[in-house]
């Protein structure tokens, strides 16, 4: 099956579109990766959520024998048929973009992923064990899952948020500094043009080590602070950094579509204009970050007139309004 056909099938799944003849379409090219036991339709059951769609058959397909160094393109997890198109491209050679790689010698599994310097905002990704990474604009990390640990090489900033698992310790380097945790939440700054390293945890404990030497243990609230052209690390009570999740937004009559935007990638949904004027109406407002999509929206239509609805399962949102007039 063609990429664009494989992308279009799975598009039209995603908004519940999709034809019978479409469906008997996509279980034929399931049935044809030779993946899984199971139908596609009995995967799709099974798994039961976007986050397990894209882990179960990233297992599947990683099981197989892929050539080592195979590059794909990975795409924010907002868009589930994307990524189970771009990781059934491994199995197809298709190589566009940024990596996903498979060792055979190793039996270990790399996964990078890049937030280009010209993003608007941070993106959200999901490893395969469902730790969460949110990662600002000129920013990478590299994933690898092996036997004993995970281990993330970072560069930039990131802001992780690990899923606990203490025979499989999550290990973080960034330059010369590794960061050891569990289980726990926290922010890594580590920018190439940067003399700072600076890890800020807001649950959990992690171990700062620079080599053999331990700089320091954290606990939540806390952040150390290291600089690599005095060797020098101070730990402070992390009074200032705020999780990047639920960091304030401020909007001073910015386009109701740029506002949009934001909102898509922070929330990992899609919203819809049915009126294109609504697209380039001023709005002001702000939020301290830990409000529902739902709260915020309330917000933002009314103050233009403007109604929404919620459709596929809370994953597109349509906007109604006449405009900017009102």
């Amino acid at each position: 099956m063609e990429h664009s056909r494989l992308v279009y099938l799975l598009e039209q799944y995603d908004r519940g579109d999709t034809t019978e003849q479409e469906l008997d379409e996509l279980e034929n090219w399931y049935d044809q990766l030779g993946a899984s036991d199971h139908s596609f339709r009995e995967w799709l059951r099974k798994a039961g959520s976007e986050a397990a769609l894209a882990s179960e058959l990233y297992d599947d397909l990683m099981s197989r024998k892929v050539p080592s160094g195979k590059i794909v393109q990975l795409r924010p997890l907002r868009n589930w048929w994307r990524l189970v198109a771009t990781l059934a491209g491994v199995v197809f050679l298709l190589g566009i973009g940024y990596r996903v790689l498979q060792h055979n010698k190793t039996d270990i599994n790399t996964i990078s992923f890049v937030t280009p310097q010209s993003a608007s905002d941070s993106r959200h990704f999901m490893l395969p064990d469902s730790s969460r990474i949110l990662l600002q604009a000129g920013s990478e990390v590299q994933y690898e899952d092996h036997e004993n640990e995970r281990t993330v090489a970072l560069e930039g900033e990131a802001y992780f948020d690990v899923q606990h698992k203490p025979e499989k310790p999550f290990v973080i380097r960034a330059g010369d500094i590794t960061v050891r945790v569990v289980g726990t939440a926290f922010n890594v700054k580590a920018y190439r043009d940067q003399n700072k390293v600076t890890v800020a945890v807001t649950r959990g404990k992690v171990k700062v080590e620079k080599g053999d030497e331990l700089l320091g243990i954290l606990i939540q609230d806390q952040k150390i602070v290291y600089d690599a052209k005095s060797r020098n690390a101070e730990t402070h009570t992390n009074e200032e950094e705020q999780d990047p999740v639920k960091r304030r937004m401020e909007f001073e009559s910015v386009s109701f579509k740029t506002i949009a935007r934001q909102l898509e990638q922070r929330y990992g949904i899609t919203i819809r204009f049915g009126n294109k004027e609504l697209e380039g109406c001023p709005v002001t407002a702000s939020f301290q970050g830990t409000e529902t999509i739902q709260e915020i929206l309330d917000v933002l239509t009314a103050t233009r007139g403007a109604t929404y609805k919620i459709e596929n399962k809370g994953k597109l949102i349509v906007v109604e309004g006449k405009g900017c007039g009102l």
